[in-house]
């Protein structure tokens, strides 16, 4: 779209992963896409340490074929390993390259990549710690423009909720969240007296229909997985979220100003996502609690101060929404396409 204002033709080749879920969802857009190797350097022991060096190097060899046959003006990487053959290909041969760090503490392969990148688009600021700082750039995180269109009134019928009542949202992610569903699972009969809860759960985690489980009480429901357009629509109707911590789930939550318990993933990579959301925390945007410490009690306690105080809500509202990311993909297009510009000349 950028491009298209600035009437600058544009190709598109996307280098992934063999055997990855990328491809086909690449392919359905109608961009090219080329698969090399792709290793993973783990920090701790195990058996594929010993195999993934000679992928990775596998995967630069692919990679350099492609960059000679394709000669990019431009290189772009969203970090994680599958980018490192592409990215450090682009680099041995000149290439501009721009990467993005979505987390507050960038992952092993975009610390890697910084030292290589011409630009580091940045969505958290505190990231600059990480990186030379005149490289970087302050983006923002990109997020799915569906979100920002939920219906609220399509959510109360899709899922069965009386619109009159409020409603607690917990979702986990795509995965679900194991730890988070168990609290839930206690915290249910207490909290239902004063509100509905929409539980995403997680694939094959749903709760069985009996009457010690909380999906036996009226006022609960339950879902495995949810598309794009239920994700909106569940973001929209709900008086209170309760989320996991990853940037994607954070500027998400930003861009529609709801107030939000958030409880970081404990095992992350860097810990990144306690970082995350301490960062969202001391701009008072949102309520964090590590797991450590979170006890069903506790967490009940701290639904109902929010549920009975709206200026609580009103205020955590407002301050995550100075945190969204309004503009990070048209910045980011800015950004890749001023070194395409400048590599062409």
């Amino acid at each position: 779209k950028k491009a298209k204002e600035k009437n600058i033709p544009l190709e598109f080749l996307w280098v992934g992963s063999t055997f990855g879920p990328e491809k086909e969802l690449v392919e359905k857009t109608g961009v090219r896409y080329k698969s090399v190797l792709t290793g993973k350097i783990r920090r701790y022991f195990s058996f594929e340490n010993f195999i993934d060096p000679f992928k990775i190097f596998v995967g630069i060899l692919q990679s350099l074929w492609i960059v000679i046959t394709y000669r990019p003006d431009v290189t772009f990487g969203k970090g994680g390993f599958v980018s490192f053959p592409a990215v450090f290909a682009s680099w041995l041969l000149y290439k501009p390259i721009l990467i993005h760090e979505s987390d507050s503490i960038p992952g092993l392969t975009n610390k890697i990549l910084g030292k290589l990148a011409t630009k580091i688009a940045l969505s958290f600021k505190i990231a600059k710690n990480f990186f030379r700082e005149d490289k970087c750039v302050i983006t923002g995180n990109p997020i799915s423009r569906e979100i920002l269109f939920g219906d609220k009134n399509r959510g109360f019928e899709r899922f069965n909720l009386d619109p009159e009542k409020p409603v607690l949202f917990i979702t986990g992610g795509s995965q679900g969240a194991e730890a988070v569903n168990r609290i839930i699972d206690q915290c249910a009969p207490r909290l239902l007296k004063d509100c509905q809860i929409l539980h995403q759960r997680g694939k094959g985690k749903l709760k069985p229909q009996d009457r010690k489980s909380p999906s036996y009480i009226a006022g609960y429901r339950q879902v495995e997985f949810l598309s794009r357009e239920e994700m909106a629509d569940s973001l929209t109707l709900a008086t209170i979220i309760i989320a996991r911590a990853g940037a994607n789930s954070l500027f998400e939550l930003a861009s529609i100003g709801k107030p939000a318990i958030i409880i970081p993933l404990p095992l992350a990579a860097q810990d990144h996502q306690r970082s995350n959301a301490f960062y969202f925390q001391k701009k008072k945007a949102v309520v964090v609690f590590t797991e450590a410490n979170l006890t069903p009690e506790i967490l009940t306690g701290i639904i109902k101060d929010l549920l009975e105080n709206k200026e609580k809500r009103r205020s955590l509202s407002e301050n995550i929404k100075k945190l969204a990311s309004e503009n990070a993909v048209g910045l980011i297009a800015d950004h890749i396409l001023e070194l395409g510009l400048k590599s062409r000349r």
